[in-house]
């Protein structure tokens, strides 16, 4: 499991977990932390690239589940470093920040 976090435009944060944090389909839990009176609906899309690679991005859009966390899958290729572009669609507000993310290779 490895734990994410991202600031993001118009005082949104999100944190949350990826998990196996493995090559294929990993399951992604963000919570968004937003301004007083904004409401959590909405979707949450990631795009994840690697650096130097051509392959288009690996896409999700997470949905809202309960308790205000949102949830969905990614399927990432290959172990490395990857770059995940967040964008919240809200009723009031597009924002998008980034965060790094790492599939490293299991230590012996």
């Amino acid at each position: 499991m490895t734990h994410l976090a991202a600031a993001l435009g118009h005082d949104i944060v999100l944190s949350g977990v990826l998990d196996p944090t493995l090559p294929g389909l990993n399951t992604v839990r963000v919570a968004p932390w937003l301004p007083l009176g904004a409401t959590q609906r909405g979707q949450i899309a990631l795009a994840a690239t690697m650096r130097g690679m051509t392959r288009p991005p690996s896409g999700a859009v997470l949905q809202r589940g309960h308790g205000g966390e949102f949830t969905g899958t990614i399927r990432l290729p290959m172990f490395g470093d990857y770059r995940v572009v967040v964008t919240p669609h809200t009723p009031a507000a597009r924002a998008t920040g980034t965060f790094p993310l790492a599939l490293p290779f299991p230590q012996r």
